[in-house]
């Protein structure tokens, strides 16, 4: 049986909560939107930039990506190489690939730069398939996921992700879904109400090859 591990990036393979939220407050101080606090602030660590952007501020067209220009613009210029993999994220790329199975990464970082990033971490070439979404965000996580799968024959794919927007995307596409629970958005205590399969550190993985 051949199997495909997808992985989401932030939250999942790399630890870049105090980056996102600099990029946030900094995008709303320069337009003069008051910045995340609290539980709006943790929200904001899921799902995609534009969606979050209206749900919280309610901006969209111009306004949605001028606020997008100044988060990425402020992210790569500060936050990119800070950015660092979680501990025990290369031992599992490295025994996922040792036990002869594929690895993806979809993302609602733009492409190019979730690319660049994994090349930074020396963790790019573990990957047959690095998806992200386009600079204006109408790229789906499910279209990423389906680009991924294209990549090969596999009889088992799973998404690896700590966002509810991940285990959606997964539904969509027909994929397995298994929770980081080290990540942002599925802590371990939730995962267990609402009956959702986690990994509580990364090279839990390996069961469910």
């Amino acid at each position: 049986m051949k199997t495909l591990a997808i992985w989401d990036l932030d939250g999942t393979l790399t630890e870049s909560r105090p980056w996102i939220e600099a990029s946030y407050r900094h995008a709303a101080e320069t337009m003069g939107l008051k910045p995340l606090e609290g539980r709006l602030l943790d929200s904001a660590m899921c799902g995609d930039l534009f969606s979050n952007v209206k749900r919280l501020y309610g901006l969209e067209g111009e306004k949605a990506l001028e606020f997008a220009r100044l988060y990425r613009s402020y992210y790569s210029e500060n936050c990119f190489d800070r950015v660092e993999l979680f501990v025990g994220i290369r031992r599992t790329l490295e025994e996922v690939r040792s036990r002869g199975a594929d690895q993806a990464v979809a993302t609602m970082k733009p492409e190019g730069p979730a690319n660049d990033l994994l090349r930074r971490l020396e963790v790019a070439d573990y990957f047959v398939k690095i998806a992200g979404t386009d600079f204006e965000g109408k790229r789906s996580k499910c279209q990423m996921i389906k680009e991924c799968m294209a990549c090969g024959e596999y009889d088992n794919v799973i998404m690896i992700g700590d966002c509810p927007s991940d285990r959606k995307a997964a539904e969509e596409a027909g994929v397995k879904f298994i929770a980081a629970a080290f990540g942002y958005g599925y802590p371990v205590d939730k995962c267990i109400k609402e009956g959702i399969e986690y990994i509580e550190s990364p090279m839990d993985i390996i069961r469910y090859l």
